[in-house]
């Protein structure tokens, strides 16, 4: 989850992802303010926040630039799969 401190959106779907990161075992949840660590950003290029992106290995699987708790849900449901 790319986030920056100042994004109001970001703020109001914290809570969301922090909560459906937990219906989720095999895989981790980060959290990186943008703001600490562009490069990331650069790296994933990322222009909006927030923004989740699904990594394996060196991978792309997957993002969803939004705070659409629906859309999310979903989002980390066909990239992750439901492990509840």
């Amino acid at each position: 989850y790319l986030f920056c401190s100042w994004c109001k959106p970001c703020h109001r779907i914290q809570p969301v992802y922090e909560a459906l990161s937990s219906h989720y075992e095999d895989a981790k949840f980060l959290t990186v303010d943008v703001d600490d660590y562009d490069g990331i950003a650069s790296k994933y290029s990322v222009s909006m926040m927030p923004t989740f992106v699904v990594v394996k290995g060196d991978q792309v699987l997957g993002k969803y630039s939004g705070s659409n708790d629906g859309e999310l849900h979903r989002f980390l449901k066909e990239q992750v799969g439901r492990s509840e």
